[in-house]
């Protein structure tokens, strides 16, 4: 079983992924041309004469295009319970990695409260090696550190990485999970701006990219170069499909 690496740009471009994704559809849904042009793709017509009413057309044309911006407000909240999965991902990851190179670390995380760091001899003897072995009980050791609230999971990587966190995004991040609780168990529904998409994708991206400065600080193998700056690549030009202003 391989040691496990960190893959910080991989999570980091994950975040990103989730904001132009919802970016796609917000252009789309207030860019008037496209969805006229999408409206003309559909071809009017009543199944009975007499339901047809003048303006009808416009009129169900209106209601089309608000099942659309309603869509995106959907898509809106989706998009912000995925950047949290993203979080708890990286969270968890990082803590696993840790956990692998620094063994003597989960002892607080591994049997019962009566039975702190005992290891079952059922976990060792479904190995065939030492590694093996360290790799089960960190990926047991992180499941168990990750739990409990955003604000409790991150100040617990950097307790363990002896590192301090900004209280400003601690409260950030306590919004985050209020809205993605919100979402996820009471089907809440608002007009999601492309802003506060952005806002929680810097948010989430930020907690990714500190937490790949604790893995280069602790010397725990990963993906770091969204913080290193290494292999950054210089463009003399560029094409793009978009506004001139870009």
């Amino acid at each position: 079983m391989k040691e496990p690496v960190f893959n910080g740009d991989g999570l980091r471009f994950k975040s990103l992924e989730d904001y132009v994704a919802f970016k796609s559809f917000h252009d789309f849904v207030n860019n008037k041309n496209a969805i006229d042009a999408h409206l003309k793709s559909y071809e009017y017509y009543a199944t009975d004469p007499s339901l047809h009413e003048e303006r009808t057309d416009i009129m169900l044309g209106n209601q089309k295009t608000e099942d659309i911006i309603s869509s995106l407000n959907h898509f809106g909240g989706l998009t912000l319970t995925s950047l949290c999965t993203t979080f708890e991902i990286a969270i968890k990851e990082f803590l696993c990695c840790y956990f692998f190179h620094n063994p003597k670390t989960m002892y607080g995380f591994l049997g019962r409260d009566d039975s702190k760091g005992m290891v079952s001899l059922n976990d060792m003897l479904t190995v065939n090696t030492y590694q093996a072995l360290i790799v089960n009980l960190a990926t047991k050791s992180a499941s168990k550190a990750s739990k409990g609230t955003y604000v409790e999971a991150f100040s617990r990587v950097g307790k363990l990485c002896k590192a301090n966190i900004d209280k400003e995004v601690l409260t950030k991040l306590n919004d985050l999970q209020t809205y993605r609780n919100k979402i996820v168990h009471e089907k809440f529904l608002k007009q999601w701006t492309l802003s506060d998409i952005s806002d929680y994708e810097v948010l989430v991206s930020s907690v990714i990219e500190e937490i790949c400065r604790f893995g280069i600080a602790k010397n725990i193998p990963g993906k770091y170069t969204c913080v290193s700056g290494e292999n950054r690549m210089e463009l003399a030009s560029v094409a793009v499909l978009g506004k001139k202003e870009i």
